[in-house]
């Protein structure tokens, strides 16, 4: 895998991780929840219709509680892969497939 290091059976998840476009609201407590402040324009997270005040409650059917949790599941799913998030918008419940690309490079 191009740009990934690995060190003995480890890979660099930092490395490895898909790009989404979500800009989350500030972690402002331990336990803040993931909800979504703005998204980059033209992102994934764009194409597939997240919108700014959307709270992510389930990627993949698995309960995100925070902020630091969204990051730590976002972290071991690569570019190309999708995923499915579960949001709440206003009083309801959204689904939405996300699929992640790659880092975009700096500039």
């Amino acid at each position: 895998m191009a740009g990934t290091y690995i060190v003995g059976n480890k890979v660099d998840r930092a490395e490895r991780a898909g790009y989404h476009g979500i800009i989350l609201v500030h972690n402002a407590v331990q336990v803040t929840p993931p909800f979504v402040e703005e998204v980059v324009a033209n992102s994934p997270a764009a194409k597939a219709g997240l919108r700014p005040d959307d709270l992510i409650v389930y990627i993949d059917g698995e309960l995100v509680q925070s902020i630091r949790n969204f990051k730590e599941i976002m972290k071991h799913v690569g570019p190309g892969s999708e995923v499915k998030l579960d949001v709440q918008r206003g009083t309801k419940l959204k689904s939405i497939k996300l699929k992640l690309e790659e880092q975009p490079k700096a500039k």
